[in-house]
């Protein structure tokens, strides 16, 4: 190859052996940091709420504020890619229910509401 045809070939190469390099490294860490998840949930009015733990194994959405933990909990059920019927479940749970639970690809939560406090999430690598 020679020319502009082998430069961009090289290039397009190069830019596809990253994207692999990438996926696979995603793909054996389990793609999703719950300190990023944490970092992007946090709610600037009560930071305490999300909470890591575990060495960074498990995430708690803990008692606060029903408006602020149900906000954070929304927040990292999206973005851990929680299906619909997890997420309906979670919503749609109330105080005379008692510790809930469910999994989905690599995680497994459980989850509590009161209506004062709001949700209380507790996520897991499963």
């Amino acid at each position: 190859m020679s020319g502009k045809g082998g430069v961009l070939a090289m290039v397009g190469g190069a830019v596809v052996a990253i994207g692999v390099t990438i996926g696979a490294a995603v793909a054996l860490t389990g793609g999703t940091d719950l300190k990023d998840v944490a970092a992007t949930c946090e709610i600037s009015e009560a930071p305490e709420v999300v909470t890591v733990g575990d060495g960074g194994d498990s995430l708690t959405v803990g008692d606060g504020q029903a408006e602020v933990a149900n906000k954070a909990s929304t927040c990292v059920l999206d973005e851990l890619d929680a299906p619909d019927s997890v997420r309906g479940k979670v919503l749609d749970t109330n105080a005379a229910q008692g510790r809930q639970s469910d999994s989905w690809d690599d995680w497994e939560v459980s989850w509590t509401y009161h209506p004062d406090r709001g949700l209380h999430l507790i996520v897991e690598k499963a």
